[in-house]
């Protein structure tokens, strides 16, 4: 019926939502870990591959990878915190 349909859950919109996290969250992190993560994650690169694109060794960019999620997972919770808390 279109109330199912209406009512259901949309599997998109947790994304959507991760996705706006994501976009805003990603001005923490300076332009060159930017295009790190893009490279990697857009781009499907590997670390070797990225290390020869950036001019650092492999083992930085292992680092900058890791140090850069660290960063966004950070940043990502206190929004979702900010935005869990009642306004007083």
């Amino acid at each position: 019926s279109l109330a199912d349909a209406i009512g259901a859950d949309d599997p998109e919109m947790a994304r959507t939502e991760m996705r706006v996290l994501l976009d805003g969250a990603m001005d923490v992190l300076s332009a060159r870990d930017r295009e790190v993560l893009r490279l990697r994650f857009e781009e499907d690169l590997t670390q070797t591959e990225i290390s020869s694109r950036i001019g650092v060794s492999q083992m930085q960019i292992s680092r900058i990878i890791r140090q850069s999620l660290v960063r966004l997972r950070m940043d990502i919770e206190r929004e979702r915190e900010r935005a869990s808390t009642p306004a007083v």
